[in-house]
């Protein structure tokens, strides 16, 4: 007998057109999955097929991921109120992941988030914790979700998937720590994706959005940093400039007047006048420190080089 999907009709037949190759491991695995006699037995078989599909040559394995689908819609029905109900509906989020469905799995993974939310809600008022602190346990629980998924996907060097999901954290949760950790991830994504504009806007969205405020100042420095990296100079001190305005803290402002006075400092002669007002900057907010004694040698360093170009012309 087949089984029946959440909708109570029989799961739909595989398409003819099926390389031969998925066709017959699906036609081979869906008679053990059948008389599996757990839903942890079913998932486990599933998952080993999965694993199997993406080591196959590449129109063979799109296929077999394809045609998996059908299988693994039938698992949240199938594992309803078992221990395996919240691994089966991950793994079919990630099926549809896989088999390049992002609208279902989107919405599939939100189902999962939705499960993990209201087993902490229960688990709160069980406790008897209030409403609210039952509620907000939910919303931490699927927020958590969402972070750790995409942090599986940056690590598997699925950068658009994970940005995805980040995105999608932030849409729904903004008032959660992981949605703004998420930005970071997405930031990450982006940089090896090579959209450093992007990774940039994911930096400055924490800057001006994220409530923790020790958070927002690593993410300015990220900023400023990767703005420097990309050789985006004059954006990397207008950025640093305007972050110091923003954070009243002596250690970030030590860490911005440096890169600035580094960032001008390498434009050249012309801008070391800026380069030394950012230098005597520090040395003014920490005298007795290190930055003071770099910032005074880098001082030292510039005056030396000015009075020797200035020879140099004289005796030409």
């Amino acid at each position: 007998m087949p089984i029946d999907t959440p909708t109570g009709q029989p799961a739909a037949p595989l398409p003819r057109a099926i390389p031969t190759l998925a066709r017959r491991k699906i036609d081979d695995i869906k008679p053990q999955f059948e008389a599996a006699e757990t839903p942890e037995a079913a998932l486990t078989l599933l998952d080993k097929q999965q694993a199997l599909a993406l080591k196959a040559p590449s129109k063979e394995s799109d296929a077999w991921l394809r045609s998996l689908v059908n299988l693994y819609e039938q698992m949240p029905f199938r594992a309803k109120g078992t221990p395996a109900e919240g691994p089966a509906l991950l793994a079919l989020s990630r099926a549809y992941q896989l088999s390049g469905n992002q609208w279902e799995w989107l919405e599939a993974f939100q189902n999962y988030a939705d499960f993990l939310g209201d087993a902490a809600r229960q688990e709160q008022l069980v406790e008897d914790a209030p409403p609210a602190e039952a509620q907000a346990a939910a919303q931490r629980a699927k927020a958590a979700a969402y972070f750790d998924e995409a942090k599986r996907l940056y690590e598997s060097k699925d950068a658009s998937a994970s940005v995805a999901l980040c995105d999608r954290l932030l849409a729904k949760y903004p008032s959660s720590a992981k949605a703004y950790e998420g930005q970071v991830i997405a930031a990450r994504c982006y940089v090896d994706l090579r959209q450093p504009e992007a990774a940039v806007e994911c930096y400055r969205r924490i800057v001006k959005q994220c409530p923790d405020e020790l958070f927002a100042r690593e993410a300015a420095k990220a900023t400023i940093r990767l703005l420097s990296d990309w050789r985006k100079t004059d954006e990397a001190i207008a950025e640093s400039r305007q972050a110091r305005v923003r954070f009243n803290d002596d250690g970030f402002r030590l860490y911005a007047l440096t890169r600035e006075a580094e960032l001008l400092k390498g434009k050249g002669q012309k801008h070391y006048p800026e380069a030394v007002k950012a230098l005597r900057e520090i040395v003014q907010i920490q005298p007795d420190s290190l930055y003071a004694k770099q910032a005074e040698n880098w001082i030292r360093a510039m005056n030396r080089q000015v009075a020797t170009d200035v020879m140099g012309d004289i005796f030409k």
